[in-house]
């Protein structure tokens, strides 16, 4: 089974440490319908978007294939 993970977030602002308040959303795909994916492959992906520093990540709704 795959995954559908949709991340809300907020972009970085002019200064250190600021956030802009428009929240933006992006929808990636882990693995395909038949696929079988691990759930350590799909936290390794949450985790990589979470250590960024250019974003900050407000919400994640993640959505099953099976």
């Amino acid at each position: 089974m795959g995954f559908e993970i949709t991340y809300f977030y907020k972009e970085s602002g002019d200064e250190p440490g600021t956030y802009k308040e428009e929240v933006l959303s992006k929808t990636t795909k882990v693995g395909k319908f038949e696929e079988e994916v691990s759930l350590d492959v799909l936290a390794g992906k949450i985790i990589a978007q979470l250590a960024r520093r250019n974003i900050l990540i407000v919400d994640i709704e993640i959505f099953e294939f099976t």
